[in-house]
């Protein structure tokens, strides 16, 4: 993908844009009362940010075939 003086070939852009913009999941959830949100994912690594009461925290999870939860904790 790239050149022997390390220039980008067009693959470069045409990567860049599948993996950052078309295959990037982006949502904005919002928990029930019970503090749960529940949402389908796609294989791979995830970012989860969450923030309450002005509060963030981020986790890095990776999204598990076997369905399994994550759990972020907040102080």
């Amino acid at each position: 993908m790239f050149k022997a003086d390390w220039t980008e070939r067009p693959a470069v852009k045409v990567w860049r844009d599948l993996v950052k913009t078309k295959w990037w999941t982006r949502e904005e959830l919002r928990s029930g009362a019970d503090g749960k949100v529940v949402t389908p994912g796609y294989f791979g690594w995830y970012d989860i940010t969450v923030e309450r009461d002005g509060k963030t925290k981020t986790v890095e999870a990776k999204h598990a075939a076997d369905g399994s939860a994550v759990m972020v904790t907040m102080p």
